[in-house]
């Protein structure tokens, strides 16, 4: 039967309002909460009663369905933990049998109100007598005997995420005149755990959820007429059919063990009391009765041994719901054997599966067998596309179990790649694995963003399968990670992918299956296992595997990637260090990172040289920039120890074969090969960094690849010469200090460049011993040959470095921008226009030189994509990747380059780069008149809550605070901005057609660029000289270009001759608005609730969100409604509104002077501080729009029609109201959207759990709908 079978009532809420204790404990159930396995020392008739029709035995049922069985039947606990009868007036069911409030206050007793931690309260008698609460009692509960328990007798509330006990207590006291009452009450939660009369908490100050007490009479005090009136109750439909449900999915599992006699497990209150023991019967001998005791116990222990685990493990309904005929199975070949397990290529009705089952020794293994089932369990609650699923499971007994799933065609990834090795296939990374990865990285997504978070700690390219497309899934969620296979050294497991946390015993996260995947991704690279290349630097013989783990566990090896790195590498390999400043310091200049401008007294000529080319000045240079130039083109600063913020000294370096200064660093394994010991020290935020502890100057400048003008006679210094490390987030130094010491193998002079202003003295990790135990910032230190101590000949290696193209393009762009701003100043009249509506205190509007989302597709970024991708979901870098993999087949142009800026003078409209993806369009709609419609919301809406798309930055406060991107002290202009400029398009390449709509702001036309249909965004003539205005929107344009997911609305360019007549282009959608096209549902009578094509509008909107939120700052959309929500002629549908519309005129979707009201989260109402939670909301309001095709709240309008703004903003922030949904929708839809609204942002889901639930729901909706359709031949 299937799940929606059970009957419940969707407005059931557990607040003491009612009794139905059953449909709490399978509402519950509905969300996967597990319960302990009751132990019931005698079962009750009257529940075998129920079960013996259906074949089931009460210890093979689920804890929380033997709950709901035990209070349906009409029994409870007392607190010996024996069961005892319940009966009700009239034999009505035992939902019914609670005190409400209004029976209570007809005893005129009194109350006392509690307050919630969710903002509500619950009661509890205050004042009142055991006969006047006897009086409204509907129940009768059977003799016991405990002493008095001091609490209240009436209570009403619950909390909505517990499992209610069932426990009846003893109320025996005596009044002040002497006058005894005995009332029985069935308590929901222990004694130990209830506030005592008069009490509120349990004397912690600390507000708790109430528990439902519901008054009884004991049955030897009641009447004999009252009595005769209290009858069994009557079952009730949840738990019949809740029983039926699970007779089905366990297909006859009682079998196994129905006539064991195996026990449940834990009572509610106490140990059970324990029976006494029988007495043997006239034994003949002492020896006699020894031998039959023995044996009794070696009986006993063999059927705990059996059964155990089925009671543990079998009665899951995970796995009784996945059971399937052993004999369905056909077994057909073996394909895989190994310590613990085998694995058999066979066939299951027709269908191709993997039957997985443990070797012949292991069977009999009780622990092996529970570790499978425990496999099966994970695979069965796992539910994702790359993901290997699990057909079912199937046994006769303990012994015979299988795991059956699906059976992958194309192998595993490791086999693959040793083919690829034994045929001498290009290393590298190809179109394919790149998917593949893409494909890993999302299955670990998924498991990562569940709750509770699921680790798979035993990733490898053994445990990845493939289809015969190479699409990839990930499987081995068990037993499989302790086999022995040839990827596994002995005695330790899979330790060659494992992290260096998890092999030093530490406690770790997430972030080892991370680890994991950069080795996996090395792999994929060389097709070797990792680290193949450790060696013996004399025999050329791999390591022994423990050693190699050793220098991985203290980072004195990494994985290896090829020579021809690409983005895909410096991923995996991110934790190293790099020379290539330039990309540092540009990505320093995109994050809006300050830098005090240089003052040096002579440039060198080759700057100057440099920068003639651009007719650009030294002087005119953003800081960041003139450093960038500086080190591109081969000089540091000379160290003045005396004065250390000295930076007016140059001193010039040469790189070996004249290399670009990015190739200079050298690294942790030519470190090594020198037969030098590094020193790893602890840095701040996790990881190591390392620096020289002993090596001679001899040996580290045999494997330098600079030098250094020798004539430069700064002090020597007592810091390290070499080191590895630093901070992605910090404004790296280059200045260069003397190493000269004498030891008693001679003197030493090594140059090295230090990205740090000041250095821990050698064999030190921090400035202090004091500090030395904490984590520190570590640095690069590159050694360089001091060029005066070489000969001619090893001096004629080095030359001046070629220059980077990233700087090269970088001094386009503002050689570029800086044109751009010679235009005449706008009129006079250019004061901003304060926007109307309160400015959100908590959120910052990005400007230039503000914090930006990574430009992608370039080479020349991998560090500010590593930077990203580390901190965020996996699969949103490799998305990009496989962009970048693309472009690259059609482009061979040099992918280093940062920005692209048009050529205006061949008049190209097409380049052959930009930081966006390609400008592909939608068909424009055959209807040109739908045009005026779909985009008036670009230019048309109001917004005046201020800045809407806010970045949550690591820097921010436990709390959840957003903040916004540090500013620079000097603001760089956004037309300065080289990510506006690499955006840029000819304006004589744009066609403007007709008008689509217009708004207080701006306007949006139909255009054409290079002969595909866009979508041209402008502002009104008054707003074009409205300096604020124009800033805005740039700032809209940036805020796209920045963002790259098929699910938002993309940027095409941004046009302008000059600052007046900017022109931002965006692809034109065909479909219209989601708001326009719900009204033409409603108009049509369109059924309501949710069919495929609205899930599918759903899901991808969830798409969009998840990306946004899942980026390293996270970014908040904070306006999102059905108006923001673009479809194409098929309704696939795309967000949209990023920047400008928050300061538009109003729609009929907004009201006057406080924004898009009607979506906004009730933390946002109240002004108090607020996260992604607040999309989350918005998104379940939507959804409900989706339902109902109205606008939200309109079921709580006035008779006029209207919901004034401030009586929306009081009930929705309280609690009080909540937008509506249709009895006609699909469940479980209803369910995200009631999750997403509730009011309290911590019980939201995230983003990306309701991504996943709406995508179950799309895929099923989708199965249906096929099934549904009739095929003719």
């Amino acid at each position: 039967m299937p799940q929606s079978a059970v009957p419940l009532d969707p407005s059931f809420s557990f607040d003491g309002t009612n009794s139905d204790l059953a449909q709490q404990f399978r509402v519950l159930h509905t969300k996967n909460v597990k319960a302990d396995t009751l132990l019931v020392n005698k079962l009750p008739t009257a529940i075998s009663a129920r079960l013996e029709p259906l074949g089931l035995s009460f210890g093979r049922l689920p804890g929380l369905l033997q709950r709901a069985l035990i209070w349906d039947t009409g029994f409870v606990f007392n607190p010996n933990g024996d069961l005892i009868q319940v009966r009700t007036d009239g034999g009505q069911t035992m939902e019914a049998i609670t005190v409400p409030y209004s029976g209570f206050k007809e005893t005129e007793c009194k109350e006392r109100k509690c307050p919630q931690p969710d903002g509500g309260s619950w009661l509890k008698n205050e004042e009142c007598s055991g006969s006047m609460m006897l009086r409204v009692s509907r129940c009768v509960v059977s003799k016991f005997s405990s002493p008095d328990v001091g609490l209240s007798m009436w209570v009403t509330g619950g909390d909505p995420n517990a499992i209610p006990e069932m426990i009846a207590y003893r109320h025996d006291w005596k009044s002040e005149k002497g006058e005894p009452y005995l009332v029985y009450a069935i308590h929901t939660r222990k004694s130990s755990s209830s506030p005592g009369w008069g009490k509120c908490d349990l004397g912690d100050q600390k507000k708790m959820y109430g528990s439902l007490v519901v008054p009884c009479y004991p049955e030897d005090t009641i009447a004999a007429d009252k009595s005769a009136l209290m009858k069994p109750p009557r079952p009730g439909k949840i738990v019949d059919a809740w029983l039926e449900e699970f007779r089905r999915a366990s297909g006859g599992l009682d079998n196994v063990t129905a006539n064991t006699g195996i026990p449940a497990s834990v009572p509610p209150d106490s140990e059970p009391a324990t029976p006494a023991a029988t007495k043997p019967t006239n034994p003949k001998n002492g020896s006699e009765l020894n031998t039959t005791l023995i044996a009794g116990i070696a009986v006993a222990v063999l059927l705990v041994i059996i059964f155990g685990v089925l009671v543990c493990l079998w009665d899951e309904s995970s796995i009784l719901s996945r059971r399937i005929p052993l004999d369905k199975l056909e077994f057909i070949e073996l394909i895989g054997r190994g310590g613990f397990g085998e694995v058999f290529y066979g066939m299951y009705r027709d269908q191709k599966v993997a039957i997985k089952r443990l070797v012949p020794q292991r069977r009999q293994n009780m622990k092996e067998v529970e570790n499978l089932l425990e496999e099966a369990k994970l695979m069965a609650s796992l539910d994702h596309e790359r993901i290997v699923r699990l057909v079912g499971v199937a046994w006769e007994s303990p012994s015979d179990l299988c795991v059956v799933s699906e059976f992958l065609t194309g192998g595993d990834l490791r086999t693959m790649l040793q083919r690829l090795a034994e045929e001498r296939c290009p290393t590298g990374f190809s179109f394919d694995k790149i998917k593949i990865a893409f494909h890993v990285a999302h299955a670990i997504t998924y498991m990562h963003s569940l709750q509770p978070v699921v680790l798979h700690r035993d990733l490898k390219s053994k445990n990845v399968l493939l289809t015969e497309d190479l699409d990839a899934k990930l499987t081995d969620f068990g037993v499989s990670r302790e086999r022995a296979d040839h990827t596994m050294t002995a005695g330790v497991g899979s330790s060659l992918w494992m992290a260096p946390e998890v092999m030093l015993g530490e406690r770790y996260d997430e972030k080892a299956d991370v680890f994991s995947f950069g080795v996996m991704l090395s792999e994929l690279d060389t097709h070797e296992l990792p680290y193949s290349h450790a060696v013996e630097p004399q025999s050329g013989r791999k390591l022994p595997d423990m050693v190699v783990l050793q220098m991985v566990s203290t980072g004195r090896v990494k994985v290896a990637f090829t020579d021809a790195r690409s983005e895909m590498a410096e991923i995996g390999n991110a934790f190293g260090a790099t020379s290539d400043l330039s990309t540092q310091f540009y990505t320093r200049f995109l994050a809006g990172t300050a830098a005090d401008a240089l003052n040096i007294a002579t440039v060198p000529s080759r700057v100057v040289d440099r920068l003639r080319q651009y007719d650009l000045t030294f002087a005119a240079l953003p800081p960041l920039l003139q450093r960038a130039v500086l080190w591109d083109t081969g000089y540091v600063f000379a160290a003045n120890e005396d004065l250390p913020d000295d930076r007016s000294t140059l001193v010039g370096v040469q790189t070996l074969g004249g290399t670009t200064m990015d190739k200079i660093v050298v690294s942790i394994d030519a470190f090594n090969g020198e037969s030098c010991t590094a020193q790893a020290c602890n840095q701040v935020g996790g990881g190591k960094w390392f620096k020289h502890e002993i090596c001679s100057g001899t040996r580290i400048l045999n494997v330098a690849k600079c030098a250094i003008d020798a004539s430069f006679q700064g002090k020597g210094v007592g810091s390290s010469m070499w080191s590895l490390g630093g901070e992605d987030t910090l404004v790296p130094d280059m200045i260069v200090r003397r190493h000269n010491w004498t030891d008693v193998d001679g003197s030493y002079l090594v140059m090295s460049i230090h990205t740090r202003a000041k250095s821990p003295t050698y064999g030190k990790c921090a400035f202090t011993d004091f500090t030395e135990s904490l984590p520190t910032v570590g640095e690069t230190t590159i050694p360089c040959n001091p060029m005066g101590k070489l000969s001619t000949s090893q001096a004629a290696k080095f030359a001046p470095p070629k220059p980077g193209t990233l700087v090269d393009e970088w001094l386009k762009a503002t050689a570029t921008a800086t044109a751009a701003t010679q235009q005449p100043p706008p009129p006079s009249n250019t004061a901003a226009t304060k926007s109307p509506g309160k400015q959100d205190p908590s959120a910052t509007t990005p400007t230039g030189g503000g914090a930006v989302a990574p430009e992608r597709g370039t080479k020349s970024h991998t560090l500010v994509i590593v930077a990203s991708a580390l901190g965020v979901a996996i699969a949103v870098a490799l998305i990009v990747l496989l962009f970048v993999v693309r472009r690259r087949r059609n482009h061979k142009d040099d992918n280093r380059r940062p920005v692209a800026l048009p050529n205006d003078n061949n008049n190209q409209h097409e380049r052959d780069f930009r930081p966006m993806r390609s400008p592909v369009v939608s068909r424009p709609s055959s209807s040109r008149d739908h045009r005026h419609q779909h985009h008036q919301q670009h230019m048309g809406d109001s917004r005046s809550s201020g800045s809407r798309t806010v970045t949550a930055t690591s820097g921010g406060d436990s709390s959840g605070r957003l903040s916004g991107p540090t500013r620079p002290t000097k603001r760089v202009s956004l037309w300065q901005d080289p990510l506006i400029l690499a955006c840029r398009i000819p304006m004589d390449a744009l066609t403007t057609g007709e008008l689509l709509g217009r708004g207080s702001f701006g306007e949006v036309f139909y255009g054409t660029y290079s002969t595909k249909p866009v979508a041209i965004k402008r502002l009104n003539p008054q707003g074009r000289y409205n300096a604020k205005m124009s800033e805005a929107f740039l700032e809209e344009a940036k805020m796209m270009a920045s963002l790259d997911h098929e699910r938002i609305v993309r940027l095409v360019g941004i046009a302008w001759t000059k600052m007046t007549d900017v022109s931002v282009v965006f692809e034109y959608m065909g479909g219209g608005d989601l708001r326009t096209a719900l009204t033409e549902f409603a108009n049509q009578k369109r059924p309501l609730g949710f069919d495929v094509e609205k899930i599918k509008i759903a899901y991808h909107i969830a798409h969009a969100l998840t990306y946004l939120h899942s980026l390293e700052h996270v970014v908040l959309h904070r306006d999102l409604k059905s108006r923001n929500v673009m479809l194409t002629e098929n309704h696939d549908a795309k967000l949209t509104d990023f920047g400008i519309a928050r300061e538009r005129a109003n729609d009929e979707t907004m009201t006057a002077g406080v924004g898009s009201l009607f979506w906004m989260a009730p933390e946002v109402m109240r002004g108090e501080r607020y996260d992604e939670k607040a999309d989350v909301f918005s998104f379940g309001v939507m959804l409900s729009e989706l339902d109902t095709h109205e606008l939200p709240y309109s079921h709580a309008q006035d008779a006029n029609g209207k919901l004034r703004g401030i009586v929306l903003i009081n009930l929705v922030s309280s609690g009080q109201l909540s937008v509506a949904f249709t009895p006609a929708a699909d469940p479980e839809m209803v369910a995200i959207g009631r999750a997403c609204v509730t009011p309290n942002p911590k019980q939201r889901p995230t983003s990306a759990e309701v991504l996943h639930r709406v995508h179950q729901v799309w895929r099923a909706a989708q199965d249906t709908a096929l099934s549904d359709q009739v095929f003719c031949v």
